[in-house]
């Protein structure tokens, strides 16, 4: 698959499950995402933490704070129609508050300075509304693996989590339960 030669409308600064394809395809987006597609980089005056709660689960999030920056990476967003797909997909429209929408500072390496670039923020830390599936820290995890050690160190020295040995477990038992549940469907489909 070729990167996209599209100039972006904008940017996202994705700093958890939208900082590798996997975790961003799915989300209602008509462009699918490879990893050639997204850039590494560094928000300014935010620090990353399990401050977004929905459904009693905790999540990922921003908070303002001017002595932070953050690692992520920024997701080229092609069209209005995919943005506005993704903000709703992330609880970010005016039905659900999870995030709001915030223009943000980047430190970049190439060739975004005139192209906007947002990231979901919160305004309040809400981790105490929930906890945080053991799922969702190590497929993080896993996610960003390919992006190497350094960039992992940065993720954990602001704000992320490295999963434990039963997040893990439990990971790989919610992805065996899941594929099953996957393929019983089809078999229900089949006849």
């Amino acid at each position: 698959m070729k990167k996209n030669k599209t100039k972006p409308i904008a940017y996202v600064f994705g700093y958890g499950s939208l900082m590798y394809p996997s975790g961003i395809n799915g989300r209602g987006m008509k462009h699918k995402y490879i990893w050639e597609d997204l850039i590494p980089a560094k928000v300014i005056g935010y620090k990353r933490g399990l401050f977004a709660a929905y459904a009693y689960q905790t999540f990922y999030g921003l908070m303002a704070d001017p002595n932070k920056t953050t690692n992520g990476i920024l997701l080229p967003i092609f069209s209005k129609k995919d943005l506005n797909a993704l903000w709703k997909n992330e609880g970010a429209t005016k039905l659900h508050s999870m995030y709001r929408v915030t223009e943000v500072s980047v430190n970049v390496p190439r060739g975004v300075h005139h192209t906007p670039v947002y990231a979901l923020t919160n305004i309040k830390d809400r981790s105490a509304k929930g906890i945080t599936p053991p799922w969702y820290v190590t497929n993080v995890w896993r996610g960003i693996e390919p992006w190497g050690e350094e960039f992992r160190c940065q993720f954990v020295n602001t704000g992320g989590v490295k999963p434990n040995r039963s997040s893990k477990m439990v990971s790989s038992v919610y992805g065996l339960c899941k594929s099953a549940r996957y393929i019983w469907r089809n078999l229900l489909n089949i006849s």
